[in-house]
């Protein structure tokens, strides 16, 4: 669904190992005006970390991987990007302080598109 304002012109980053996430995530945004990259793991999204990124979709575990080991590099590259964790487990109070928003997964699409506005505003 549509809403109003969206994101047109906002950059967003999703890093999650699940191709099928990545793609309705990815649609759902660009349905919304913003201009999407998704990664699959975390050496492909330190490749693509850039300050044109707005957002952060970052999910907590990738496979093997923690998504929390993005943080570092990426606050380097890109300080001003902010960072949503976006989980399907509990997010604990440590890890919610080094982030900016948490996103619940399973996820819809207008609840999604609000919090990449909250952190954005």
């Amino acid at each position: 669904e549509e809403v109003p304002g969206g994101l047109a012109g906002r950059r967003v980053l999703v890093v999650d190992d699940e191709p099928v996430i990545r793609r309705v995530i990815q649609r759902m945004l660009e349905h919304q005006g913003a201009t999407v990259a998704t990664a699959g793991n975390l050496n492909a999204a330190r490749l693509l970390l850039t300050p044109a990124h707005d957002v952060v979709l970052l999910d907590q575990t990738l496979g093997r991987e923690r998504g929390l080991d993005l943080l570092p590099d990426l606050r380097a590259a890109a300080p001003q990007t902010r960072v949503l964790f976006f989980s399907g487990e509990p997010v604990g109070p440590a890890e919610v302080s080094l982030v900016d928003g948490v996103v619940a997964k399973p996820v819809r699409g207008a609840a999604l598109v609000d919090a990449i506005r909250q952190v954005l505003d």
